[in-house]
């Protein structure tokens, strides 16, 4: 597959019709940690566990747009488990080297395995002079995946703070693999390095649609800025995760806890993007870099060229603004925790006056993410409070009877966003939204801007093509109106609820 092709793939991934890579499935903790192993370019993931655990996770969350094709797996059996599979993780590991030559092999324990660890320990102590590569295991903080309720805590006290922008949840997030194997990295493959000034290493996980365009944009502004990229953390080399703490500075987005340890062993810095939507727009972007530049030592100098960039960006985007008030639009969406920050992209980044806001909070969806009542009240006063933010005049429709939201999308030009629509008027024009996070450079995110423009003019009406034929789940679109699907996904919807662990 070409790399353009994974790109647009992980782009769907990550929106168009998969809203959330977890909608379909569960995954363990363990996919965090393939899915940072998997990034490194020259590193084998070691699966020590049961086949199933093999075949399943070289598929895994946030990666299922390319596989983890050269994946191994010890193949447990059930006395192996009971007595240890030492012998089957010596046979693995000698076999992955000699066919692969990687760079570094990574041992990831299933849960089963993880109980006791020590024969791991032992068996890779005995072979790290044996395979000529790096050899590393993960450990876990806990044994299970991340507890449904920390998402729900966090959903609640981010709705409370939904305007602030120095808010940092409480969530633990222990059991998390991507941070279990950061760590091991930092701890068991990073060396101490001169510090090189100007540097910065930029996290590849969690940029949201496009990510890596939106890594590549931010490495072209920092540029820009005489700053250089030192690398992307894990996206990149083994040599090159050796030689990470030479930069000055990291810059995460999600997952801090491998930075707090790396800051911890070498004494590098981090920068946090707490808030994607506080560094939004032209007035965002100036703002993120004129903090890392802050912390660089290089402020007096960024100021200028970041105020000429930002006046740039706004000059050359006014006439596509007043193209923009030529429409009526309505955006619809479900992700009702997400719909201030929403209304501030369009309206405030993007120039767009919103006439219609429709969203989605159906019961069902608010017991599966165990929003209590009062949460639900607060996120539908954020709403209300993001419209008079924005001096937007906008009506506010929320779970609004389908014969009100149908004759209420026929008066717009367009719709922005309705992919979650099990029905779709005849007549209305539907645009993709522009997702949860903007491009973080000014180039970006005016291409962004007049790619928006460019679909608006081309966007055909719908009510003619085939798949708008088919019949989807309210609940779980677009999974097909079957009797089957829906009692087995929600039977896994209340197992996944009990847990607690």
């Amino acid at each position: 597959m070409s790399a353009n092709s994974r790109e647009y793939n992980k782009a769907m991934y990550f929106s168009g019709i998969y809203a959330s890579p977890h909608q379909y499935g569960h995954s363990g903790k363990l996919a965090g940690a393939m899915y940072a192993i998997g990034e490194v370019k020259d590193a084998i993931p070691i699966i020590h566990g049961s086949e199933g655990c093999g075949f399943h996770y070289k598929y895994v969350c946030r990666r299922d747009y390319l596989p983890a094709y050269n994946a191994q797996c010890t193949d447990l059996g059930e006395k192996d488990i009971i007595f240890g599979g030492a012998d089957k993780l010596r046979e693995t590991v000698l076999e992955t080297a000699r066919k692969y030559s990687p760079a570094l092999i990574a041992v990831l324990p299933t849960t089963s395995v993880d109980m006791i660890h020590d024969e791991i320990d032992y068996v890779i102590e005995s072979l790290k002079d044996k395979v000529g590569c790096q050899l590393i295991s993960v450990k876990s903080e806990k044994f299970s995946h991340v507890d449904k309720r920390d998402k729900s805590n966090l959903l609640e006290q981010r709705a409370r703070n939904w305007d602030n922008h120095n808010f940092k949840g409480d969530a633990d997030f222990k059991g998390c693999g991507f941070v279990e194997a950061m760590k091991a990295m930092v701890e068991q493959v990073m060396e101490k390095q001169e510090i090189q000034k100007n540097s910065v290493n930029i996290c590849g996980l969690a940029w949201g649609t496009g990510g890596s365009g939106i890594v590549n944009g931010m490495a072209a502004e920092l540029k820009e800025l005489g700053i250089q990229v030192n690398t992307l953390l894990p996206n990149c080399t083994t040599q090159e995760i050796i030689k990470a703490p030479q930069a000055e500075l990291n810059i995460i987005s999600r997952r801090i806890k491998w930075a707090e340890r790396m800051k911890e062993v070498f004494g590098t810095e981090y920068f946090h993007l707490n808030s994607f939507d506080y560094y939004s727009g032209p007035e965002g972007i100036e703002r993120l870099y004129l903090k890392i530049s802050e912390r660089m030592g290089r402020q007096q100098k960024a100021a200028k060229i970041l105020a000429k960039r930002k006046q740039q960006t706004l000059e050359a985007l006014k006439p596509v603004k007043e193209y923009f008030k030529g429409f009526s639009f309505a955006l619809f969406t479900s992700s009702y925790g997400e719909v201030p920050y929403l209304i501030e992209k369009y309206e405030r980044d993007f120039g767009i006056p919103l006439k219609l806001v429709c969203v989605e909070m159906k019961r069902e969806s608010l017991e599966l993410d165990r929003v209590s009542e009062d949460a639900a009240q607060t996120l539908v006063s954020n709403m209300y409070q993001a419209l008079a933010k924005t001096g937007s005049k906008a009506q506010l429709l929320i779970n609004a009877p389908r014969e009100v939201l149908e004759e209420a999308l026929r008066d717009m030009d367009y719709v922005l966003g309705g992919g979650e629509l099990e029905f779709k008027p005849e007549g209305v024009r539907y645009i993709q939204g522009v997702g949860s996070v903007l491009p973080l450079d000014f180039e970006s995110f005016q291409k962004t801007v007049l790619n928006l423009a460019q679909r608006i003019e081309k966007a055909p009406v719908l009510g003619s093509l085939l798949i708008e034929k088919f019949k989807y789940q309210a609940m779980y679109y677009p999974m097909l109106n079957n009797s089957d699907l829906s009692g087995a996904k929600k039977m896994w919807e209340k197992m996944w609820l009990q847990r607690g662990c």
